[in-house]
């Protein structure tokens, strides 16, 4: 699994040909903090994130109308202008898969 996913508080139109770019203007830019968190921005606006890991059993996929397009086992969210916390959505829906799995077991 080699895809590095990353959910953005906005939507993007891009062209698959634009990635180099991507990478360029905003993947090389992400520092870590003090916090292990990442700082970044887009477009001059501040973005604050965290890595995500998907939980053991349980793999992440990325589709294209109904065809599988890559698969993931982390993440990595960002928030415009303000700190990540465990009680971000994303961070509770991977939380949950982890408690759905205990509950159905």
């Amino acid at each position: 699994m080699s895809s590095n996913v990353y959910s953005m508080p906005f939507s993007i139109d891009i062209s698959s040909t634009v990635t180099s770019d991507i990478k360029r203007h905003f993947t090389d830019s992400i520092q870590i903090n003090n916090n292990n968190k990442l700082d970044a921005s887009f477009r001059g606006r501040p973005l604050n994130g965290e890595e995500l890991s998907i939980p053991n059993d349980y793999i992440g996929i990325l589709t294209k109308s109904s065809d599988i397009v890559s698969s993931f086992d982390k993440l990595t969210y960002f928030n415009l202008d303000c700190s990540t916390s465990k009680n971000d959505c994303i961070a509770r829906s991977v939380q949950w898969l982890t408690l759905a799995k205990f509950l159905h077991e």
